[in-house]
């Protein structure tokens, strides 16, 4: 009997997945989401035929990972497709995310979704986060369409939905340069409540040394490390100490915010705010090195351990202390904290530096019976379980052969 090859295996799913979306049921809807990763020109297809029924399959194929946070969208360009989601665009009873996800699907395929603008410039008013970036993506490169865009651009960072301004202002700027409404936006978000700031603050962030004039708003919209501090304010913080770097080049005062941020690090809910401060630290490289107690004490915690050990390599550390990072690293990988950032630390770590017991404990992520990935999306944990299976794999013979992985 001749043996099943891989190949062979992936056909007999995507096969299997294909029929039980065609059904009109749940289970057609997650049957194709499911089939999104694994055969994306299939899915198009698919999901063109039934869009209306397929939420769950739009949300994958959008690129949402769940808990608002999203990634690049999946599927290749399909016409059929295109129509589908003009039809959908055009509906002003759709609503919810399914509009979002519409939008951030064009975005994705960029002028090859030109013939939705008007659809786009309809729906502006519903997705005013969305909206602007998929116009800005499927935007002709010249003509009356390119203008129109650009005027209802404007016109949405001056007078439409107020969470939405920033967004317009941006996608105006990256299509014409104009970089004033976009200044007014960020200035007025950088004035607002904490989420305001920390989009703000990225937004500040992106335009590097073009947003030197916001300099004084920046810092007046950090929080009082004096007086009691909400987590969006803490994140909000570690935005601003990287827009202040990004304009200014100079790490000396976002290593000051940065080390007033981790003096919060006992709090309950000190838990991505963690990782984002270290991750930043990181990038700061050894100018960061007075955040270095913070950054040991954080080792304990599993979710922290990864962006802190990146963080204290490039600061600078002893081989003392190089040496025990990698049970922190390993511990974090093996609960499902941060275990991208974990894998990137063992790369970094070297080696050298990994007893045959670290390696028995990797070779263990990437080829282990265990599910390492047990939480999230239902349509993503097996996916999402074996990407980190295969970064591990690929890790292991990096660590061996002395590269880096691509994966």
């Amino acid at each position: 009997m001749p043996s099943v090859t891989a190949h062979d295996a992936h056909a007999a799913l995507t096969d299997a997945l294909a029929r039980l979306a065609v059904d009109g049921d749940d289970t057609a809807d997650s049957a194709l989401a499911a089939l999104v990763p694994l055969a994306p020109e299939r899915a198009a297809r698919l999901l063109a035929a039934d869009l209306p029924r397929r939420p769950r399959a739009l949300a994958v194929a959008a690129g949402a990972h769940g808990f608002g946070t999203t990634g690049e969208a999946t599927l290749p360009f399909e016409p059929a497709l295109l129509d589908a989601v003009r039809r959908r665009l055009a509906d002003p009873k759709v609503s919810g995310n399914e509009p979002i996800h519409l939008a951030l699907l064009l975005t994705s395929w960029g002028t090859q979704a030109s013939a939705a603008v008007p659809e786009l410039l309809d729906a502006l008013p519903r997705i005013p986060l969305a909206g602007p970036r998929a116009l800005a993506a499927a935007c002709p490169t010249e003509g009356r369409i390119r203008k129109r865009i650009e005027d209802e651009l404007r016109k949405a960072a001056r007078k439409g939905p107020e969470e939405g301004r920033p967004a317009a202002a941006h996608a105006l700027h990256e299509l014409t340069g104009d970089a004033s409404p976009l200044h007014t936006a960020v200035r007025s978000g950088l004035a607002g409540k904490a989420y305001d700031v920390l989009d703000a603050a990225r937004r500040c962030a992106q335009l590097g040394t073009g947003a030197a004039d916001l300099l004084p708003d920046i810092r007046a919209a950090l929080s009082d490390p004096a007086q009691p501090r909400t987590t969006p304010q803490l994140d909000a913080d570690v935005e601003l100490a990287e827009a202040l770097w990004h304009i200014t080049g100079d790490a000396t005062e976002p290593v000051r915010i940065l080390d007033a941020v981790l003096a919060e690090s006992d709090g309950p809910w000190f838990t991505w705010t963690g990782v984002r401060a270290a991750r930043l630290a990181a990038r700061l490289g050894p100018a960061a090195a007075p955040l270095r107690p913070p950054l040991e004490r954080m080792l304990a915690t599993p979710l922290h351990a990864p962006a802190c050990v990146l963080a204290l390599l490039t600061i600078g550390i002893e081989d003392e202390l190089r040496r025990t990072l990698p049970d922190a690293v390993l511990t974090a990988a093996e609960h499902n904290a941060d275990p991208d950032t974990a894998l990137d630390a063992l790369l970094s770590l070297d080696l050298a530096t990994l007893t045959d017991a670290h390696l028995n404990r990797l070779a263990a992520l990437a080829d282990g019976d265990r599910r390492i990935v047990n939480s999230g999306l239902v349509d993503g944990i097996i996916h999402a379980d074996e990407r980190l299976r295969t970064r591990a794999r690929a890790t292991v013979s990096a660590l061996e052969e002395g590269a880096t992985p691509e994966v």
